[in-house]
C-alpha cells in the first residue's frame, strides 16, 4: 500500500487503520482538511486498492469542486470499480 499519493498537486498521507469509523461501516474515507487518507487494515489487497480508488476519487471531486458527485456513493464507487478494472486488466495498476 502506498503511504503517501498525489492528488492534483497535494499531497495525501494513506494509512491503514483497524478501523475507519465508529459511526458509520466504512472501509476508507478521506479527512480532506488533514490531508490523510484512511484504508481499513482488515481488507484484502485488492478490496484495500479498490477503497484507495474510492477515496482518491472523492479528493478529485471535492477538489474540482465537483461536491454532488463527490457525496454520490454509487457514482464514486461506480467509478472506483469501473477505473480499478482497466488499470489492473491492462496492468497499469
Amino acid at each position: 500500500m502506498l503511504q503517501t499519493v498525489k492528488i492534483l498537486g497535494v499531497t495525501y498521507k494513506v494509512e491503514e487503520v483497524p478501523c475507519v469509523s465508529k459511526e458509520a461501516l466504512r472501509m476508507g474515507q478521506v479527512d480532506h482538511i488533514r490531508k490523510v487518507i484512511s484504508i481499513d487494515s482488515a481488507l484484502t489487497e485488492q478490496g484495500k486498492q479498490v477503497t484507495l480508488m474510492h477515496e482518491i476519487l472523492h479528493c478529485i471531486l471535492h477538489s474540482l469542486g465537483y461536491y454532488d458527485e463527490h457525496d454520490n456513493e454509487t457514482f464514486v464507487q461506480g467509478m472506483a470499480s469501473a477505473l480499478y478494472q482497466v488499470l489492473v486488466e491492462n496492468k497499469l495498476f
